[in-house]
């Protein structure tokens, strides 16, 4: 199931914004339980949250296009990521799974650079 994320619980909710464009409507939404700490996966929680987006409203689901942190050349989901690479994978229906599985090696890549750098040792 696309939605299963270990160590989350998902549960469907609705407020009610008290400003911007939503302010005084009621939306709905989901609320995520983080029920294993250890076992919670956030990249794939996101990964599949975002994947749900696109199913439940195709055609109107949009990525932000605007500038994100003065970065202008590319869509904020691609700087957020790293790559356009999973934006493009989720929009043809890939596995929030998947997805999260082919950005493994950059990960990998990332925590060995990042070694250098750290003052503390975990």
């Amino acid at each position: 199931d696309a939605m299963r994320v270990p160590g989350a619980a998902w549960r469907p909710t609705f407020f009610s914004p008290r400003f911007d464009k939503w302010a005084g409507l009621r939306c709905g939404g989901v609320n995520l339980l983080v029920t294993d700490r250890a076992a919670f996966r956030p990249v794939l929680a996101g990964v599949a949250l975002l994947a749900a987006c696109l199913a439940a409203f195709p055609g109107e689901f949009a990525w932000r296009t605007d500038a994100y942190e003065f970065v202008k050349d590319r869509l904020a989901i691609d700087l957020l990521l790293g790559d356009p690479m999973p934006r493009a994978a989720l929009e043809a229906g890939a596995s929030p799974h998947d997805v999260v599985a082919s950005m493994e090696v950059a990960r990998r890549e990332f925590g060995r650079v990042r070694e250098r750098y750290l003052l503390y040792r975990e």
